[in-house]
């Protein structure tokens, strides 16, 4: 295998595309191969290697062109090559067989020089477009002595207690089946079911036979709800209406009654949040009795002043979730289908539960309103699909107990432009930790061990050693 350099350097790879093509009209019309079409520095950061080579041998045994079609036109690729071979394989023996009889070490090996030779195509296309950069020491993550680097960095945030292993809500992608970083989140606007829909107290006082009207764009986190939230400081209604006696928000008292057509109002009672903190609801789809809760982050800024909780499913739901001791319930598995705690949806890919939790909940007499709403959601910046939160067992490095000094290491730095101070300030300000884990077979593997009785072992003396 030649060298980087005498790759970069040879005569073969001087040549132009006006020249390869015949023609310079020609040369525009025709697209870039795959492995070129995106050429950004980012491309450069090979984080994580494609077993592309060891894929298509799979499914294409005896071929000696390996890799060639893998970016053909009959995938019309623009995501990462690894994104269109999972494609491939989804339905495919090939899958299965790579899965479970390849040895990793095999894969590696494979990526690695996979990876080496994508690096070498697209520091070709640079130099093409005159990018000047140090091409003789190029950046590459997968060196071992960059891992090195990186297993050392790891040792010293171990011992200083910021690595930590925890079940909580993350950016979860069913089309990746593994979790995400929030830098791995594009937001693109998408078109989504909203649902009004009631949750009936159970009271002997005034709030007998009422409901709580409630806001979601999730309807299919309604099998993991566990509670409902409202604002300690907000002033609720207990009103008799065409629907029913109902719970909501003052505020939004006019706004409820056209949307939801509750005909002729009457306001029986005025309650702040605090008042309804431990009134309990039955669940319309479960034999299930949630209590109501409270937290600092609702509001009355749209919905109905209550808030649906799934702990299992959203980053707000599980810290007020686990102020009040609620179970942490994640009925959906990693590739976004129901599973069995998730009853007669037990099956369903989740955005097809949506549609059945939505029939279930006008034929138990408690849907008020369906409206198609359009809102900037989260996708997966790979395979550009839409992405779920979704609470796993995964590894985090915590930040607050060094933000401060993270903070003061920014400005320290001359950025250049400006705003990049600004927005990696407010990134570290927001932030409280960082899930560091991922469900892949490639990158650099998390150095943990585990004893026999599954505990973890963060040892300073076998981190050296690795």
């Amino acid at each position: 295998e030649p060298s980087l350099l005498s790759v970069l350097t040879s005569g073969k790879h001087r040549h132009d595309y006006r020249r390869r093509n015949g023609s310079h009209e020609k040369c525009k019309k025709q697209p870039l191969p795959a492995e070129q079409k995106t050429c950004h520095a980012r491309k450069l950061h090979v984080a994580a290697a494609k077993p592309l080579r060891l894929i298509y041998r799979l499914k294409y045994p005896g071929d000696e062109e390996e890799g060639k079609k893998s970016h053909g036109s009959a995938d019309k690729v623009r995501m990462p090559l690894v994104v269109n071979v999972a494609k491939r394989c989804r339905n495919s023996e090939c899958k299965k067989h790579y899965l479970e009889t390849i040895e990793n070490y095999l894969v590696l090996k494979v990526n690695e020089e996979y990876a080496y030779k994508q690096v070498a195509r697209q520091m070709v296309g640079f130099r093409r477009l005159g990018v000047l950069a140090d091409y003789e020491s190029p950046y590459i993550t997968l060196q071992h002595d960059f891992e090195a680097d990186q297993i050392k960095v790891f040792a010293k945030m171990a011992e200083k207690g910021l690595i930590y292993k925890g079940l909580k809500p993350v950016y979860w992608s069913p089309s990746s089946e593994s979790a995400l970083a929030e830098a791995e989140i594009e937001y693109h606007d998408k078109e989504d079911i909203s649902i009004y829909f009631t949750l009936p107290i159970l009271a002997e006082n005034e709030f007998k036979d009422a409901k709580f009207v409630v806001w979601t764009t999730t309807p299919w986190t309604l099998p993991a709800n566990l509670a409902v939230c409202a604002g300690p400081d907000i002033d609720y209604v207990l009103a008799e209406t065409s629907k029913g006696k109902l719970v909501f928000g003052e505020e939004l008292t006019q706004k409820l009654t056209d949307l939801l057509e509750l005909g002729e109002v009457e306001v029986l009672g005025h309650y702040k949040g605090t008042d309804l903190e431990g009134l309990k609801y039955t669940h319309p789809l479960y034999d299930r009795v949630s209590p109501c809760i409270l937290g600092d982050y609702v509001s009355t800024s749209d919905g109905s002043g209550l808030v649906h909780i799934a702990p299992g499913h959203g980053e707000d739901d599980f810290m007020v979730g686990k102020a009040y001791g609620l179970e942490v319930l994640c009925p959906v598995d990693s590739k976004g289908y129901m599973m069995a705690a998730a009853g007669r949806y037990e099956g369903m890919f989740y955005q097809t539960c949506n549609e059945e939790v939505m029939k279930d909940m006008e034929t138990s007499g408690n849907l008020l309103k369906v409206i198609k709403i359009v809102h900037s959601y989260p996708h997966d910046w790979r395979t550009k699909k839409p992405v779920i939160f979704r609470a796993t067992p995964q590894w985090f490095a915590s930040i607050d107990p060094i933000k401060e000094d993270l903070l003061k290491s920014i400005n320290n730095v001359t950025w250049n432009p400006k705003w990049g101070d600004v927005r990696i300030s407010n990134m570290i300000k927001d932030r409280h930790d960082w899930c560091i884990s991922r469900q892949r077979a490639w990158g650099v593997p998390i150095p943990i061990f585990y004893a026999e009785n599954g505990d973890a072992i963060l040892d300073q003396d076998v981190l050296k050693h690795i």
